[in-house]
This record gives structure tokens, sequence and C-alpha cells, in this order.
């Protein structure tokens, strides 16, 4: 059976439903390593592209104001200044029912809340490294996420002889400021035979049952792990795939669920100037890795869906700060890799992201490379209709 027929034979699974057991793997020969033995034609991946990611919408430009502030979308919006002064900074999540912002000020050992324009400690203490390692910086507090109003996931970064963990906090009611020994769970990966449980739990992506971390900082071994999840309680945190032996490509950065349930991977590989970031989509019932593709871009650390069902990387380009920044992700029939990556602004050392519920995006900025602690948060406003 030629490849363009084991494609469109599971067409439809990829469009409407999903992920489940059984779906079939499809490779894009793109790189020395493939998923699968076939190579697609040119026409299926393109038709596979058009239902992961929208087309590209017509924008208009509006005219600059004469005021330039340090960061505009390549449309002319603002980006505002939320805050500044955090060290490495890293994920950046909004709590469910009072829409603040918080923030893993990863460098200072802290989670943050975000109030009138100024950073609240919440959770301090974290232990953090010496020196900085890769895009996870001091592997303090690295990505976060809510999983209801009162109940934060945390992950943080390995140091010393320790390994990387998943902490759960219950937030007390009326809030006030907890230490990082308070987290009711802790986990880690077990010990096995082919790994050490090395590498930083750089993200997370959440389902209603299960909650993920992909590991960043060595290129040789990157695990997705995955904790069951019942409600605000989290449990039975083990491997879950093994991405660089499933992608030939390691050091993952950011981490989504995408909008028809597939697990949606930005794989860095080396921090550098190739362009050679990967998008990768995993069936989350099956574990197995359904499609990888070049992006074009440096270093991707973060993925993103907006309300709009629209697709958005971050790229952190580590060694050439020129190229970082927001792109949206489309289909396109003319190149191999069916998509394509259009940079809608620039920002230096992007890190992670987060919409609000209006649209806004909120954007983490990594300090200088001398960890001065200039560290940011912004804001892409929703009129930019991402």
């Amino acid at each position: 059976m030629s490849a363009s027929l084991i494609f469109h034979e599971h067409l439809q699974d990829m469009k409407l439903a999903r992920p489940r057991a059984g779906i079939r793997t499809y490779a894009i020969r793109t790189r020395a390593v493939s998923l699968r033995s076939c190579t697609l034609c040119l026409a299926a991946v393109a038709c596979l592209s058009s239902t992961l990611f929208a087309e590209d919408p017509p924008t208009t430009a509006p005219a600059v104001e004469a005021s330039r502030p340090q960061y505009r979308t390549n449309s002319g919006k603002e980006i505002s200044m939320v805050v500044e002064g955090l060290l490495h900074p890293t994920g950046v999540a909004l709590q469910p029912e009072t829409g603040l912002v918080w923030v893993a000020d990863s460098g200072n050992g802290q989670i943050v809340r975000i109030v009138d324009g100024k950073s609240e400690p919440m959770i301090t203490e974290f232990v953090r490294r010496e020196q900085p390692a890769g895009i996870a910086g001091l592997g303090g507090p690295l990505s976060i996420a809510f999983l209801s109003k009162n109940t934060l996931v945390v992950s943080c970064g390995a140091h010393g002889e320790s390994a990387s963990t998943l902490k759960v906090f219950t937030l007390p009611d009326p809030i006030e400021p907890l230490k990082a020994e308070a987290a009711k769970t802790t986990l880690t990966l077990p010990q096995d035979n082919q790994s050490d449980g090395s590498g930083d739990f750089f993200s997370l992506a959440i389902t209603a049952n299960a909650v993920f971390a992909a590991t960043a900082g060595d290129t040789a071994q990157t695990w997705i792990a995955r904790a069951s999840r019942n409600g605000d309680e989290l449990s039975e945190f083990d491997r879950f795939a093994d991405a660089t032996n499933a992608l030939g490509v390691g050091n993952s950065g950011g981490a989504t669920v995408s909008p028809h349930g597939y697990l949606v991977l930005g794989q860095m590989f080396q921090l550098g100037t190739e362009k050679d970031s990967l998008i990768a989509f995993f069936d989350t019932a099956t574990k197995e890795a359904l499609l990888k593709l070049d992006s074009g871009l440096m270093d991707i650390s973060a993925v993103a869906y907006s309300a709009r069902r629209q697709m958005y990387v971050l790229d952190a380009a580590w060694s050439q700060p020129d190229a970082g920044g927001l792109y949206r992700i489309v289909a396109d029939a003319t190149v191999t890799s069916g998509m394509k990556a259009i940079k809608l602004a620039d920002l230096l050392h992007p890190i992670c992201m987060a919409f609000d519920g209006e649209g806004g995006l909120y954007v983490t900025l990594r300090d200088a490379a001398d960890h001065s602690g200039g560290g940011r948060l912004v804001k892409i406003p929703a009129d930019e209709n991402l």
C-alpha cells in the first residue's frame, strides 16, 4: 500500500477525532531520521498540515505612533511591559477565577504573582543551581500550571544529586505566601536501567486526566513524563515516551495539548544558530509519535494555541537574539513540511507564554547574558487578534 493511501486512510481521524488506539504514524522525510520508513507525498503533507494549523489570516497594519515603545508587533501594536527585575523567568500562568498572572521567577527560586504592576512572592525557597545551564537557567521552578483556582503544579529543575520534581501546592484562601517545602505532593521519576532521571522538567501540558512534563537540557536523552490526574490530585508519575528516540532530536522546549487532543512538543535540539527545531505530535493514548515537522526555527521554547485554534511558538534564538520572537504556525502547501512560521514580533530570548481570557498573550523574556536580573514579563494586546 502506498504512503499516500496509508495517509488518507486515517485522515478523518486526524481531522475530527481525539487520539485513539490504532491510529497510524506518519512521517515527513525532512531529516535523516524519520518516524516511519515511508515518505509522504507533498499533497498528503499539506492536507494533514491544514488540519493541524490554521490558514494565515489577513492582517492590516495600523499606523505606528510617533512614540515608539521598546517592543511592538510587526503590525504596529504596542507590547506592554508588565513587570521587570525578574531573574531567569520561565513559566507563566493565569489563575482561574481571579485572572491574576503568576510567573516562575526561576533564578530567584520563587513563584510570584503580578498585582498592579508589581511582583509579589507567593511560593519561595525553591532550590536552584549555582550556575546557569542551558535554557533552564538556574533550574529553580520552571513551568507552572493551575489545576484549579487554589491548586498549582510546579515543575522544578535538577540540582546537585537531586533529580527534577513535580510539585503540587494547595494555595490558602485567603491567599498568603508559602515555602516550597509546603508542597502537598512531590513526584519524581523512578530510576530505571535506561535513564538516570536527569534533565529539567521545562514544560507542562494539562489534560482532564493527566499532566505531561517534558525535559530539556540533555539532547541525548529527552523524556516525556506523565502523571495521572484526578481533579486536583496527581499520582502514578512515570515515563510516557522517549522523545529523543522517537524523533531523533532531543531537548524539548514548549509543550501543549492541541484542540484535537494531541500532545504537541517543540524540540529545540542544540541551542545554536542552526534552524533545527521540530514541532512534534504525540498520541496521548498510544504514546506514538504521529508527526514531526521541521519548523525552520532555531530554539522553540514554547508552544500554545489561541482561542481561535491557531498555533503559536516562541523562538528563543539563543545564539542569535535578533531572530528571536513570536511566530504563528500556518499551513503552506508549497513547502515540504506543509507549514511555515510567520514572525509576528521581535522579542529578546522569549521563554514561555500564556493567553488570558480576552486573547492577550503574556510572555516571559530571559535576562541578559550577565544574569543581572533583567528578566521581564510583557503582554501582547488582545487586539493583535492572535
